[in-house]
């Protein structure tokens, strides 16, 4: 979840909405800045305090369905042209029922921080050390009766069945065992492989819990003053390609960032930079281009984001991810 609960600014992300309505409720949230009781942001962040999503979306309906059990749940609030119900979001936005809706999750997410626990290594962070480890030939996924398998030399994930919405959101969710299996235990190897029929390239569901498991903190490998480049374009998987995804691919595929450079090119939050290069790093995108940056932010140049310069990156970089 969002640390910034502790300062009073809540984070919004969106999710399965139309580009439009997403556009309208992040400049919404702008203007309503003296207008509710705490300050609220929007975010790319799938671990924001609160998800507007849309009640057509499979990911969407499949974390609200895990969500349920947990308690650091998020707040879900329905967004649709349809009647959401009691307690939604009709499109087209207003200013009214956004408050009406947003001081409610007030109440929700006080309650909510009543009860959460000391933070520990996140998800993310514990299963980047055990794939780093030269002393691991695979790694084992044990979440709700199921288990799986990542094979480090085939780079594919072996499961029960094909990961789709609900699979994912399970592994995003609930609590996951992961252990390595040392050269030693090839035989143990060999017999998950063999429970957990569906082989998959193990990318795009790496790239779902880096995004969603990190908790905007940075890995520990990671160097927060190094200079990282993208070597080829990630498989987005079921999340989706979401814009804040595809423009820092499109930077770090052109040259070497820094977090708090990237940070400060985009205007996107640090949380959503850290699970960004934690993304890419666990998926083993990442090169470190040799040259050290200071880690304070330099200033965003003037009319850098035009629509044709931003799409002929994205154009560059997809080539390159396809060479």
């Amino acid at each position: 979840m969002s640390s910034s609960t502790h300062e009073s600014v809540y984070s919004v992300a969106c999710l399965g909405l139309e580009w439009s309505a997403e556009v309208s409720l992040k400049s919404l949230l702008g203007l309503l800045k003296d207008r509710t009781s705490v300050s609220w942001r929007h975010s790319e962040d799938l671990n924001s305090d609160v998800i507007v999503y849309n009640p057509a979306s499979p990911l969407a309906n499949a974390l609200m369905r895990r969500d349920g059990n947990r308690q650091d749940r998020h707040i879900f609030i329905p967004c649709s042209a349809n009647d959401p119900g009691t307690g939604g979001l009709a499109l087209p936005l207003g200013s009214s029922q956004l408050i009406r809706c947003l001081e409610s999750a007030v109440v929700q997410i006080g309650e909510r921080n009543i009860h959460r626990g000391p933070e520990g290594p996140h998800l993310c962070q514990r299963l980047d050390e055990l794939l780093q480890s030269t002393q691991a030939i695979g790694v084992t996924l044990s979440v709700g009766g199921q288990q799986g398998v990542l094979d480090c030399a085939q780079r594919q994930i072996y499961w029960p069945s094909r990961l789709g919405a609900d699979e994912v959101a399970q592994l995003l969710l609930e609590d996951v065992e992961v252990e390595p299996i040392g050269p030693g235990q090839i035989q143990l190897l060999h017999t998950i492989k063999r429970w957990a029929t569906e082989a998959m390239p193990w990318d795009a569901a790496l790239w779902a819990l880096g995004i969603g498991t990190s908790g905007g903190r940075l890995l520990a490998r990671l160097n927060a003053s190094a200079s990282y480049r993208l070597m080829r374009w990630p498989d987005f998987g079921i999340i989706g390609r979401r814009s804040n995804d595809l423009k820092c691919s499109a930077l770090l595929a052109q040259q070497g960032m820094s977090p708090a450079t990237l940070q400060a090119s985009t205007g996107f939050p640090l949380a959503t930079i850290h699970n960004f290069f934690n993304s890419c790093a666990l998926c083993g995108l990442l090169e470190e281009s040799g040259q050290a940056i200071a880690s304070a932010p330099t200033a965003r140049p003037s009319g850098g984001y035009s629509a044709g310069g931003m799409l002929a990156r994205i154009r560059r970089a997809l080539a390159l991810g396809t060479a």
